[in-house]
């Protein structure tokens, strides 16, 4: 008989004390996700897979989005750091980047440092960029600026080669102003040394 009543105290009290244990549980999971939405703003992953960004800056982060005329935006780079405890303005170094517009077309960015502006929709990317486009461009450029929130990208002066040759510009624009087309252009004094394609037959 006492076995039988210490079991049903024991019964009774855990009855009180589960629920109670699963509130503090439930709590504790709500404080620490509202406590990581603080830097939910920045849309970048860190190679564990985390989205949460400490004000120090975090390591192998990747940024993924899409323009709102369906271009696919992804840069990774070694490290970034917001600019002055702004979350908004991140200095980046290594990075890598690509644009992914709605024909196939793919453009490649590469350069040792960026600064990313999330409330502006803009990168730039500092220094020699390393560029090459899916068709078969590839030149290093002044600088590149591109948007976030559409196909919209620029360079400084530039040389590099294509299909047809060797070619320097004072500058590239990277358009899609149609979804299903994109534009490469290139402006300001373009000078074109044009090689033929060998024709690969018997001499």
């Amino acid at each position: 008989m006492a076995r039988e009543n210490l079991y049903s105290r024991l019964v009774a009290w855990l009855k009180i004390l589960l629920p109670l244990v699963a509130l503090a549980i439930l709590s504790s999971v709500v404080f620490f996700a509202r406590d990581a939405d603080d830097y939910r703003s920045i849309p970048f992953i860190t190679e564990e897979g985390g989205t949460d960004t400490p004000p120090s800056g975090l390591k192998g982060p990747e940024y993924v989005g899409v323009t709102t005329d369906g271009a696919a935006i992804t840069m990774r780079a070694r490290e970034v750091r917001p600019v002055g405890g702004d979350t908004s303005v991140l200095d980046v170094g290594d990075i890598t980047g690509t644009i992914a517009s709605g024909d196939g077309r793919r453009l490649d960015a590469a350069a040792p440092e960026a600064r990313i502006d999330l409330g502006r929709d803009r990168a730039e990317f500092r220094g020699q960029v390393r560029l090459a486009t899916s068709d078969g461009f590839s030149f290093v450029a002044d600088g590149f600026a591109t948007r976030l929130d559409a196909t919209e990208a620029e360079t400084g002066a530039l040389h590099g080669t294509a299909p047809f040759g060797r070619f320097d510009a004072g500058g590239m624009r990277y358009t899609a102003p149609a979804t299903d087309q994109s534009l490469l252009l290139f402006n300001n004094g373009v000078k074109l040394v044009y090689e033929p394609p060998a024709s690969g037959g018997p001499e």
